[in-house]
């Protein structure tokens, strides 16, 4: 067979170059040899400019297998395979053993010894290993293959130099290096806001000369270029070698690699997060190990940049590469660009501050605002129970964060005469449009845009605090419930219901983090806040019309085995009250 170059009609090579270099590798007679090629389109990256090839020799029952990289870009990549043979033990190599360099002009053919027994990690098979525990399996394996990363990486001496506009230029961005100011320019998934934040950030980054570790060996991993044979991992074709590449892109991008087979497992929102937590924070762990004391303090912003670089180069190419609409529901397309979009926006604030939140809701309120229902069975349902469990009555002085555009006010000031509200919210064009006014069933009504989790109030001035499905959006949920503590009147109760992370319908749908009743049980612990008291509501979805079945379908919260379950977390804790003033 004769290859030929995908481009042109002339001849590249002829199988005899092959063949002559896997016989004299295998130590093989050539004359009673005999090579087939079979070539393959699913092993690594790099678009039309490489083409893959598995070579097979046979001398009667002796068969030898080898891979085959046809491309214009090989000779470091052999060098540094070289290198990686001569200064790497057998057992510590992970990575296909380089057989010889075939070259013609301008292009050449990589030969690589053939991975027997493994198979790639997109495949089926290792696919279907995944499950039932997606997450932690998938978490499980990509924190083989970091350390695998490490452990090639720790062979070579420390070389650092500072982050420059190089960096930020020559992201890999298939099938060539891109800027990633031009990546984050054309994509559409991020608000003004957070493009702009990004950009300040990495800006300040190259203007602080950031130092960062440099590679001896650097090669730029996707999923696609690991092959497993179940425990064992190995690394094959190292595309964009580099003597001084940025050594954080590598293990990022393997994370974010990660992150997208969970979304295309279909792991829940709560689930992803707690991946990528555990991903990055053993990245970092890894590269404290591994780097200098001089330079440990800088590391935090390094990896910061390092997976920025490899979140906006996977979200461009998700936006920018055109398939078909059944290709992209089979791969959960837009689930990916998505939670990118979302990881994105967190990872844009330079605090722990509610950006992302702010951002969304000043994006999507008009359309909130259109869609949500009024008096829907949900709404009726969670103001019922923090009318309960709260001891709202005549006259209350009651704090709504979150209050959004009154749906619940509206409920609460329908029930309960004479109530004193305050609301909170961070969406102006949600109070614009508040469903109810100051007056109405004797109430007096006011509302602030803020953070909750810095609230512009006094403290132990409020009878009862309530929120609903808000507290979700927060990165720091405990922030919050701080302050609720902080301005409830000693003896005053706190309720917050939220999206219940052990309900399989929101688990599986749901566009933000999930909370179970133990988790936000311990948040109230943790703020001193006594007498808590937490199940669920929600046994029936949000609906205008069946707001009977659904308020009867309630009985279930009182049941052992289900109380849990519903769509949505409902807690509630009492401040301490004062001790009685002795005469």
């Amino acid at each position: 067979m004769n290859m030929h170059n995908p481009n042109t009609d002339g001849k590249l090579y002829e199988p005899a170059m092959v063949k002559e270099a896997l016989c004299r590798h295998f130590n093989m007679p050539p004359d009673r040899s005999h090579l087939t090629t079979c070539e393959k389109h699913f092993i690594g990256l790099g678009g039309n400019q490489f083409h893959y090839y598995r070579f097979t020799l046979k001398d009667g029952h002796v068969k030898r297998q080898a891979f085959g990289k046809l491309g214009g870009a090989n000779a470091r990549e052999y060098q540094a395979l070289q290198h990686l043979m001569e200064n790497i033990p057998d057992e510590r190599r992970h990575f296909c053993r380089p057989i010889a360099l075939l070259k013609d002009g301008n292009r050449s053919m990589l030969l690589l010894e053939y991975l027997e027994g493994y198979s790639n990690a997109l495949s089926m098979a290792n696919s279907l290993r995944l499950f039932p525990s997606r997450a932690s399996n998938i978490t499980r394996l990509a924190t083989d293959i970091l350390d695998k990363i490490y452990g090639l990486q720790q062979h070579f001496p420390l070389n650092y130099s500072p982050l420059s506009s190089e960096d930020a230029d020559a992201i890999p961005g298939q099938p060539v290096p891109t800027s990633i100011f031009k990546q984050l320019e054309d994509i559409k998934s991020l608000s003004i806001e957070t493009k702009a934040a990004v950009r300040d950030r990495i800006n300040a980054i190259l203007k602080n000369q950031i130092p960062v570790r440099r590679g001896v060996i650097h090669g730029q991993l996707g999923m696609r270029n690991i092959m497993l044979n179940r425990s064992c991992i190995s690394f094959i074709d190292w595309e964009y070698m580099e003597s001084n590449g940025l050594c954080l892109y590598d293990p990022c991008y393997i994370a974010t690699m990660a992150l997208m087979r969970g979304v295309q497992l279909v792991v829940s929102r709560s689930k992803l997060n707690q991946m990528s937590d555990a991903l990055f924070q053993h990245i970092e762990g890894l590269e404290e190990r591994l780097a200098d004391a001089e330079h440990k303090d800088h590391i935090r912003d390094s990896l910061w940049f390092a997976k920025c670089l490899a979140m906006i180069d996977t979200l461009w190419q998700y936006e920018t590469t055109k398939g078909s609409r059944l290709r992209a529901l089979a791969v959960q397309e837009r689930r990916k660009i998505d939670y990118l979009a979302f990881c994105i926006e967190n990872d844009a604030r330079k605090d722990k501050s509610n950006s992302y939140a702010i951002n969304r809701w000043n994006l999507h309120s008009d359309h909130y605002i259109k869609v949500s229902k009024r008096r829907s069975s949900s709404a009726l349902v969670t103001a019922g129970k923090f009318i309960e469990m709260a001891g709202i009555s005549k006259g209350s002085k009651v704090l709504d964060l979150g209050c959004g555009h009154g749906r619940i006010v509206e409920i609460l000031v329908e029930k309960v005469p004479s109530l004193d509200i305050v609301g909170v919210d961070m969406t102006r064009n949600l109070l614009d449009n508040f469903t109810v006014k100051s007056g109405a069933n004797e109430s007096k009504i006011d509302l602030i845009c803020g953070d909750i989790t810095k609230l512009p109030l006094a403290d132990n001035g409020f009878d009862a605090v309530v929120s609903s499905r808000v507290f979700q959006y927060l990165p720091d949920p405990v922030l919050g419930v701080r302050e609720a503590f902080r301005v409830l009147k000693p003896g005053g109760v706190f309720v917050v219901a939220i999206p219940n992370k052990l309900n399989v319908i929101k688990y599986l749908t749901y566009d933000a983090s999930l909370y179970s009743p133990f988790q936000v049980r311990d948040w109230f612990k943790a703020c001193g806040f006594e007498d808590i008291n937490y199940g669920s509501i929600g046994f029936f979805p949000s609906s205008g019309r069946w707001k009977g079945v659904a308020a009867a379908l309630e009985i279930a919260g009182k049941i052992p085995l289900v109380k849990h379950l519903g769509g949505n977390v409902l807690v509630m804790g009492r401040k301490k009250p004062q001790p009685p003033v002795m005469k």
